[in-house]
């Protein structure tokens, strides 16, 4: 028997996400996850409207209170710096977003998405600095020295998603690619995605063809804005035509993250 979920994820409590995804959504009697920073002005501005979202089904995950990320990227302060968290802080933060979700939606158990796919939070010792430093951070000696970390001296760099296994259902993470047939199912607090930021229509569409191929799998799709509002969006458009063809084959469970999280670690 075929088991092929599909899952409609969206990144950053935005309010294109409420006055656009959820309506396309909603057309064809579909809902999705929506992974919400809770610190998030957006996100706070429009409270009452998330909590009305929850009620019709949609899916608040969470998404951290502050969006921590490395500090190479421009919008990084030192105070949501992946380099500058332990564990402890990581934990206390997840923790407090979840009590702050559930204050809207009721809700006890909860999945997770890492802020831009990363993991591994403290500080890079002194090799993997200077690979940076020298423009080879995104080559093939980066992940040398990720798989030997005794190489990299004085680092501080540890993976959370330990931290997060005790607080999750599961856990969305990167990678391009959805987990089907002998990969399925994927590692359940590194669940891969496929981002829908920038394409077309027909482009997603395509990629759920691929998935229609395979006999089992889980295809997450990840989304930020949607017909603006990020710089990372999809048109309205787009995220219409590859909803509707989602919603059209029977043969797809298409549901929100934690429910295809708990369909696929419940079966025998």
């Amino acid at each position: 028997m075929m088991s092929r979920w599909v899952s409609f994820t969206f990144d950053d409590a935005l309010e294109e996400h409420l006055d656009a995804a959820m309506p396309v959504l909603e057309r064809s009697g579909l809902r999705g996850t929506f992974f919400v920073p809770a610190g998030s002005p957006a996100f706070l501005r429009r409270v009452d409207d998330w909590r009305a979202a929850a009620a019709r089904g949609h899916e608040l995950g969470n998404h951290s209170i502050f969006h921590p990320a490395v500090s190479s990227k421009p919008y990084v302060t030192a105070g949501v710096s992946l380099e500058n968290y332990t564990l402890d802080r990581m934990r206390v933060e997840l923790e407090t977003a979840n009590r702050i979700l559930a204050s809207l939606d009721g809700r006890a158990e909860r999945a997770y998405a890492y802020p831009c796919c990363n993991s591994i939070l403290g500080r890079p010792g002194w090799l993997k600095r200077f690979v940076r430093r020298v423009g080879l951070g995104r080559t093939r000696v980066a992940g040398w020295i990720n798989r030997l970390r005794g190489l990299d001296v004085f680092s501080t760099e540890e993976d959370y998603a330990g931290v997060v296994a005790g607080l999750f259902v599961a856990a969305r993470s990167g990678g391009e690619r959805f987990a089907a047939d002998a990969e399925f199912p994927p590692p359940r607090f590194a669940v891969p995605c496929v981002a829908g930021d920038g394409r077309q229509g027909r482009e997603m569409k395509a990629v759920l063809d691929d998935f229609r191929r395979h006999d089992q799998g889980w295809l997450v799709f990840m989304f930020h804005g949607v017909g603006g509002g990020h710089r990372l969006s999809c048109g309205v458009d787009a995220l219409e035509e590859v909803v509707r063809a989602a919603a059209s084959d029977k043969t797809l469970r298409v549901v929100p993250f934690i429910e295809a999280a708990k369909g696929i670690w419940s079966r025998p």
